[in-house]
């Protein structure tokens, strides 16, 4: 009886061994095939939680990822339909040179209105471009239509997303994802502004400094403005108003705005207030040294700039009627109209950079979490094919033990 009682101890013993070995086998080989350490949650609960904290971080990445990418994508249209607008403004303001000459007959002009309005049609579709369903110049806005222009009617009349231009941009995680052509193609400004850059000068030097002001009404008055060392703002600013309404001028043209700073503006003349027409200009033979100590650019012309659309419309018609003056006075009206299109391309540009960079970190975030993740949940395979080896060998190792321990053999029991 006790033979028998120790012979099926063994046997339970036995068996138990081989089966906590295939046991341990079965779920190694599970774990293995889908190369994760563990299977089930109640293995490594921290683990799982950390792992589960990991992945959460990785859905909110990617997604940054990918509304980076669609940023991007926005962003590489508007930079090439901002190039293809401006070398048709280019051929634009070389059709304006050509048809400025007093040597062209009017039939010629009247063949260069047609290659402009043919030019002007091609900008609306480059301003109309889209990506997707998004029109890319429309901002937050874009389901609406960027520019719509009706039959027959001059480019100045196009109609800017319906009328409702909420006047936001596109953004993406608080990062400007669009520009706005509005401005550059229809706005004028309130008032031909002037301002200096530097805070509270006070002359070094003594110079003129040359003015030409248009009322917008006809009336032009140019005039020239003594500053001398010791100079300050004020000083500066009385002596400007006085030499203005000395030439003739009604009101004034310069004021400190903001504080500290020379600004020059056509809404002190007087009868100019809101006139598109209005123009400062500090002409170029005023004193260099002068200029460059109050912060003022001399230049040509300075005044309410129309936008590029209002631009073609006014030479469309000066072309129509052969006014070969007012088409002249237009050439100068396209480059500064190309210069709003390349400050648009440029801040493009600003904001593509900072979209790939920011994307770029956010690529590189997202390997860094799944190397966490991985360390987390994925399986070193080669330990743990070291360690199948070792309980298959384990297994079979018991397997032939209790074979052996049970081969007993009928002369046992005789």
């Amino acid at each position: 009886m006790l033979d028998r009682v120790s012979t099926n101890l063994l046997f339970s013993l036995s068996s138990k061994t081989i089966r906590d070995n295939q046991s341990s086998v079965y779920d190694l080989a599970n774990k293995v095939s889908l190369g994760k350490k563990y299977v089930n949650s109640y293995e490594d609960p921290q683990s799982l939680m950390a792992a589960n904290t990991i992945k959460a971080k990785l859905l909110a990445n990617d997604q940054v990822v990918r509304d980076r990418q669609t940023s991007i994508s926005d962003l590489n249209a508007q930079e090439i339909a901002l190039t293809s607008i401006l070398d048709i403004t280019d051929r634009i303001h070389e059709i304006t040179v050509a048809a400025g000459s007093d040597t062209i007959a009017a039939e010629e002009r009247i063949i260069y209105n047609n290659e402009i309005q043919k030019l002007g049609e091609s900008i609306v579709q480059f301003v109309n471009s889209k990506v997707g369903e998004r029109y890319i110049f429309s901002g937050q806005q874009s389901d609406l239509q960027t520019l719509r222009l009706e039959d027959n009617a001059s480019f100045e009349q196009a109609i800017y997303k319906h009328n409702q231009d909420n006047g936001l941009e596109r953004m993406i995680d608080a990062t400007p994802t669009s520009v706005s052509l509005k401005d550059s193609l229809l706005a004028e400004a309130g008032s031909a502004k002037l301002v200096s850059n530097v805070i509270n000068p006070v002359s070094s030097k003594t110079g003129d400094i040359d003015f030409e002001v248009d009322d917008g009404n006809g009336t032009l008055t140019n005039f020239s403005v003594t500053v001398n060392v010791g100079d300050d703002l004020n000083t500066i600013i009385t002596a400007i108003n006085t030499a203005f309404t000395g030439a003739g001028g009604l009101g004034a043209i310069a004021q400190e705005s903001p504080s500290g700073y020379l600004q020059m503006n056509t809404d002190l003349v007087t009868g100019s207030t809101n006139n598109k027409q209005a123009k400062i200009s500090v002409q170029s033979t005023s004193d260099l040294n002068v200029t460059n100590e109050l912060g003022i650019s001399r230049q040509d012309f300075y005044g309410r700039e129309m936008g590029l659309l209002r631009s073609i419309s006014t030479l469309q018609t000066a072309l129509t009627a052969n006014d070969a003056p007012t088409i002249r006075n237009m050439i100068d009206q396209f480059k500064f109209n190309m210069g709003e299109l390349n400050a648009s391309r440029s801040m493009v540009g600003l904001y593509l950079s900072n979209a790939e960079r920011l994307n770029s970190a956010s690529e590189d975030l997202d390997l860094k979490l799944q190397t966490d993740l991985s360390l987390k949940e994925d399986l070193d395979m080669i330990d743990a094919t070291v360690k199948m080896n070792n309980l298959q060998v384990a297994l079979q190792a018991a397997v032939q033990t209790t074979a052996n321990m049970f081969s007993i053999s009928i002369g046992n029991f005789l």
